[in-house]
């Protein structure tokens, strides 16, 4: 995992680079040695440390963003055959994202009250902000470059301008209306 961060970090990927290093961090805080070998890494442990992590109040995104990158640097061993391949390894933990109104709300009454103010500018950006995040953390680029016709219905489908993925998200009533807007 360690090599995986500093090749990110190399090559200008920091925000990713910087997941890695933090999904590390606590997995060597639960595992509480700086060596975990992949024989570990059972269904059990990763059950087990779902729980740590929410026991230690992370919301379920962050368990799920720590166990995506587990299970990256898992496949990458698979991959170089210095871990055995086992199926459905990461079926029974979190690895899904949410967006709740919990998660809006809090973000929400942190936003600073200028921007509830008439400034168009700042109202536009607040709204870009909202949308964004509805949209399951799409980044800026993403949503700069969507069309019209990426929508159909209440769902959006579009292609990552980083990775080149195409993704599909259902469009919640709030992010119906501010894309209308």
């Amino acid at each position: 995992m360690k090599k995986v961060a500093d090749g990110l970090r190399e090559s200008g990927n920091y925000g990713t680079a910087h997941i890695y290093r933090s999904s590390m961090s606590a997995i060597l805080a639960f595992n509480e040695s700086g060596n975990l070998p992949f024989r570990k890494v059972t269904p059990e442990f990763l059950k087990s440390f779902e729980a740590y992590l929410r026991g230690r109040n992370c919301s379920w995104n962050t368990v799920s963003t720590y166990m995506r990158t587990l299970r990256a640097v898992y496949n990458r061993a698979v991959d170089r055959r210095i871990a055995p391949y086992v199926p459905h390894h990461f079926r029974y933990v979190y690895t899904g994202t949410r967006a709740d109104k919990k998660d809006m709300e809090r973000l929400m009454k942190d936003i600073p009250k200028q921007l509830h103010s008439g400034n168009r500018e700042l109202q536009r950006a607040r709204g870009f902000f909202i949308l964004m995040f509805l949209l399951r953390g799409m980044p800026f680029v993403d949503l700069a470059y969507l069309k019209k016709h990426d929508i159909d219905g209440n769902v959006l489908t579009y292609r990552r301008r980083k990775t080149g993925r195409m993704l599909t998200v259902t469009l919640l009533p709030e992010a119906v209306k501010l894309i209308k807007q």
